[in-house]
């Protein structure tokens, strides 16, 4: 997948907040103080493919960007979401432009992209 100009070709700027994000608003701020630990970082195919194996019941990936402010933005919603469904629903997140390659396998077209996932497949 390749950058041009800072974007994904064809994508809409900070796009594809998908319904997942509506899950991340219902939730609110959480119970509890928000912490990074919460979120699974992924940076390879190989890490997607284990937190996938891991999570046969599904869970939510962010696939965010380190230059879109919309994907900074999202980063502390995510990690108070994180808290809210300890041992409910696994989150992780994972910057598309490092790995690109299962950012393509997901189909992602702008970022921040939060997908459902289960047995590894995006699942609207």
């Amino acid at each position: 997948m390749a950058l041009h100009g800072g974007r994904v070709p064809g994508a809409r700027p900070c796009a594809l907040l998908r319904r997942p994000l509506a899950l991340l608003l219902l939730i609110g701020t959480g119970a509890g103080a928000a912490r990074a630990a919460d979120v699974v970082a992924l940076g390879s195919m190989a890490e997607y493919e284990a937190f996938a194996a891991h999570s046969p019941d599904g869970a939510l990936v962010s696939v965010v960007a380190p230059w879109c402010g919309h994907s900074r933005a999202l980063k502390p919603e995510f990690e108070k979401a994180a808290v809210a469904l300890h041992g409910v629903v696994p989150l992780a997140t994972l910057d598309g432009t490092v790995a690109e390659d299962v950012a393509t396998m997901l189909d992602v077209k702008g970022y921040p992209t939060v997908l459902f996932v289960r047995a590894g497949v995006a699942d609207e």
